[in-house]
């Protein structure tokens, strides 16, 4: 509760309690109210209209946010002369009001978004992530091909070589796609488009990062560090989440997207899935992270994809379906015997994520999006 707010719901409580107290000694009578006029509360104070309108006007100068609480049917009975009510909170009687202030509101400026974004871009690129780097370790200890165990001890030296001397992890430092989550109580000042493409720049400039964005795609030309792809949420809260994923194009230009009848089985797209990693073979430098999406629309399936690349590798889908579907694939995979780099081996894949979105009863979307070893990503919250 605002603070400012909790000094009058006591001032009024305490004006209620005095007028109560008069009214049983018989020093004020109890008025009533006129035909269409409302109620006065019910401990004799003033309307709580009026009260509750000078408690939220004072809240609301310090920065807080309004929920809506759903009106009782003893609300309606004794006060309808206002569509919305809420049970009595903080001492209050029964209000056709608004609730009380709940999350308080939040101010992020363009300036801090851009510096943020630029952080995440040199820590994505320069600092293999954690459940990355577990994996491989992993995946190094069940390796029984010796250029297998070679090529990921190789990797997990890259790796910490990068981390030592603060260098890019992988010469392609990819097209950044930033995944943005916007809490519905933040103020944004400025430009948000502006400040990520702005972040972006500065983060790879600072840290020497290969610009590797072309204006016109038909055209071609010189590179440049924007702009970016942005991907917007808006979500419950006063903070602001920001995820930065720089892909690489090795591995990105091996997506996949199959749009299935609705009559498909399972098998045919546990297939489709399959053959997208063995098409890919050593061209997207494995082992892979896979993606997929399932569901949606075309373009949808080919964004869970891409989401599914964010989840921390060893956390699977809660859904039990999804979950033996992903380690079904996981097992599959690994038995192309692709291997790390290419030169053959159990390790193919690192992890299979899956995500799902409901559809259309006409179709059934597939999208595959492969990470290579160096799956790079950054988040903080604002």
């Amino acid at each position: 509760m605002s603070t400012l707010a909790e000094p009058i719901l006591e001032r009024d409580k305490e004006r209620g309690r005095r007028r109560s107290l008069a009214l049983r000694q018989g020093r004020v009578t109890q008025s009533q109210p006129k035909i269409g006029q409302p109620n006065i509360d019910n401990d004799g104070g003033s309307p709580p209209f009026s009260r509750l309108r000078r408690c939220f006007s004072s809240a609301y100068r310090c920065g807080y946010a309004f929920v809506v609480a759903p009106c009782s049917a003893e609300a309606r009975t004794r006060q309808s002369y206002m569509a919305g009510c809420i049970r009595p909170k903080f001492g209050l009687p029964m209000c056709p009001l608004f609730a009380h202030a709940s999350v308080k509101m939040k101010t992020i400026t363009e300036a801090k978004i851009r510096d943020a974004v630029a952080d995440l871009c040199i820590r994505a690129n320069l600092y293999l992530r954690k459940d990355v780097l577990s994996a491989l370790k992993k995946a190094f200890g069940r390796e029984t091909d010796k250029r297998a165990k070679r090529s990921i001890k190789a990797i997990i030296d890259n790796a910490a070589i990068a981390k030592r001397e603060k260098m890019a992890i992988c010469q392609d430092t990819g097209m950044p796609v930033v995944f943005v989550e916007i809490g519905r109580q933040v103020k944004l000042t400025g430009d948000l488009k502006s400040a990520i493409n702005k972040g972006v720049a500065s983060g790879y400039g600072r840290a020497y990062l290969r610009d590797s964005i072309i204006e016109d795609p038909l055209s071609r030309g010189s590179a440049s560090g924007a702009p970016v792809i942005i991907h917007t949420d808006i979500v419950k809260g006063n903070t602001l989440k920001l995820t930065v994923l720089p892909k690489g194009f090795g591995c990105e230009n091996k997506s996949a997207l199959k749009m299935f009848r609705p009559t498909a089985k399972l098998t045919e797209i546990k297939d489709f899935i399959v053959a997208a990693v063995e098409n890919a073979g050593p061209d997207a430098c494995p082992p892979y992270v896979v993606g997929v999406g399932i569901g949606g629309t075309a373009d949808y399936a080919s964004l869970l994809a891409k989401k599914a690349l964010l989840r921390k590798i060893g956390v699977h889908s809660p859904q039990p379906t999804v979950n033996r579907l992903e380690q079904q694939l996981f097992k599959e995979i690994n038995k192309l015997n692709i291997g790390p780099m290419g030169l053959g081996g159990k390790t193919t894949a690192l992890a299979v994520h899956i995500e799902t979105y409901p559809t259309h009863i006409a179709g059934l979307p597939v999208a595959v999006n492969l990470s290579c070893h160096a799956l790079r990503s950054a988040t903080l919250t604002l």
